[in-house]
């Protein structure tokens, strides 16, 4: 949870541990675009749960990242 915290401050989102080595983490944005590119931003392997317009946005833009490669 510490990684998750260093990544994503207290002050951006709500962690709880899900696990071992897994940390769950609530973030709001104000749009599903702007999340998707900051969540990119964090450079780290992460799962989108919900909502599915943040996971569209989320997969859109990664699919973008590696046409770009």
């Amino acid at each position: 949870m510490e990684r998750a915290v260093q990544l994503i401050p207290t002050t951006t989102g709500v962690h709880r541990p899900d696990g071992a080595g897994a940390t769950l983490v609530e973030i709001g944005g104000h749009t599903a675009d702007g999340l998707a590119r900051y969540l990119l931003s964090r450079a780290t392997p992460l799962k989108v749960l919900e909502p599915d317009t943040v996971r569209d946005a989320f997969q859109r833009r990664v699919r973008e990242l590696v046409r770009s490669m």
